[in-house]
């Protein structure tokens, strides 16, 4: 997990360069943020919702309007979601399996920048299916718990 933690932080300013589509998605958060009365229901494309940059908005309300901020806030969902990742297979496949998840999360170069770019489209993707995953563990571990379907 700490080599997970160092590669979703360092040099989170400088690798990669400054992209346009992050440019946008931080300016974007930023006019939520600050401009009275912009609610958007649409992101960058039509097939993407804003979520994510009200997220960032209220990032951007709390600490100065930045790209350590923006990619900050999108590693700690990444960092979230890998966190829900150890905690499921530790329960179900045991510590080694765990081990070796989070070792792979944290090198594969995918989970270290993919989040640094496309954030309206994967920022959030890894969190969601995570959160899915775990509710699919506690209630397979807890059936009962779960309200009837019928």
């Amino acid at each position: 997990m700490a080599a997970a933690l160092f590669t979703q932080l360092s040099h989170l300013t400088a690798v990669p360069g400054l992209h346009f589509d992050e440019a946008w998605q931080g300016l974007y958060a930023w006019r939520i943020a600050s401009e009275a009365g912009f609610w958007p229901m649409s992101a960058m494309n039509g097939y993407t919702a804003p979520t994510l940059h009200y997220l960032l908005a209220g990032v951007f309300q709390v600490f100065d309007p930045s790209l350590a901020a923006l990619r900050g806030t999108f590693a700690a969902l990444n960092f979230a979601a890998l966190g829900i990742w150890v905690y499921i297979l530790r329960a179900r496949s045991g510590d080694r399996a765990a081990t070796w998840f989070a070792a792979l999360w944290a090198l594969l170069p995918l989970f270290v920048h993919q989040h640094r770019f496309y954030i309206e489209v994967t920022g959030f993707f890894a969190l969601c299916f995570s959160l899915s995953a775990l509710g699919a563990h506690l209630w397979r571990k807890y059936p009962r718990a779960a309200p009837a379907l019928i």
